[in-house]
């Protein structure tokens, strides 16, 4: 993918996890209903989310959708509920809340 885009490094695209230690003026999430949270995440990943909370000053309920709302200017997400597939990943509702998003 990284060679068909022009301009596009390998090192400009990186996880949740990678930006939640920086702060960005810009981040561009594709596939942003893949953005998980704690529930139904297996005890490993609860784990470090529950960590990078707590690194952040966030309180456990908070996913990588806030970390990337904490550590960015402005955030642009490609973000389609049809293709959500995991429980782990953030419901639709969840996104709306947080979003004001408006269902089309």
């Amino acid at each position: 993918m990284f060679k068909t885009v022009p301009g596009l490094r390998k090192k400009d695209v990186i996880a949740p996890i990678t930006v939640a230690k920086g702060d960005y003026d810009i981040v561009i999430c594709d596939e942003a209903h893949r953005l998980r949270q704690a529930k139904n995440a297996g005890r490993y990943y609860s784990g470090m989310l529950k960590k990078m909370n707590k690194t952040l000053g966030l309180d456990d309920s908070c996913d990588e959708l806030d970390w990337l709302l904490k550590c960015s200017k402005h955030l642009i997400l490609f973000y389609d509920a049809k293709q959500s597939v995991s429980p782990s990943d953030i419901s639709e509702e969840s996104f709306a809340a947080r979003l004001h998003m408006d269902k089309q």
